[in-house]
């Protein structure tokens, strides 16, 4: 059975496999969890949930990670999803709920940024962070987290495992699978 909707929390509870299109071409189809934790590509990374998208530059890899080198000149490492080439332009996304929000410590996989606003939703909190070079990100925590807490103009080290972050090349939109 087919069903067609443009409601993804409908499409992600109620299927065993998705279709995700872009201009009338497949971008991905999958299973529901694996769209939303290895999307083939920026398109579909962006479509299915909420992510943070960040510029980046490869200046390594090794395997399936690759390091990259941010505007604001911190280095971290992503988990790659296709081709990249090193020197190249990239694009990192990490999603809300994989970021981890420390006051004082630096971790490697993070980088420096002030807290702008808490948007509290009762079970979770939006937090949105703006780094040095004026990107912002977004983490979920849940309510009971002692950080959201923090006062807007906060310092704070945003930090992520690199198991959890996904690197595509800037032509990745182009992937198709199956």
């Amino acid at each position: 059975m087919v069903f067609v909707t443009h409601d993804q929390d409908e499409a992600l509870t109620m299927s065993d496999r998705v279709a995700v299109f872009d201009d009338g071409r497949i971008q991905q189809i999958d299973k529901p969890a694996t769209l939303y934790e290895r999307p083939a590509n920026q398109f579909v990374a962006n479509f299915i949930g909420e992510t943070n998208m960040l510029p980046a530059r490869v200046i390594g890899r090794e395997g399936d990670s690759a390091q990259l080198e941010m505007d604001t000149g911190a280095v971290v490492q992503a988990t790659v999803t296709g081709p990249l080439i090193q020197g190249s332009h990239a694009v990192l996304s990490v999603r809300p709920e994989r970021l981890t929000i420390n006051a004082t410590e630096s971790h490697s996989n993070s980088m420096n940024a002030k807290l702008v606003e808490t948007i509290y939703h009762g079970a979770s909190a939006k937090m949105i962070f703006e780094l040095e070079k004026g990107h912002r990100l977004t983490a979920q925590l849940g309510a009971g987290n002692p950080m959201v807490a923090m006062t807007a103009g906060t310092n704070a080290q945003i930090a992520f495992n690199a198991k959890g972050a996904l690197v595509f090349g800037v032509e990745s939109n182009t992937q198709e699978t199956g």
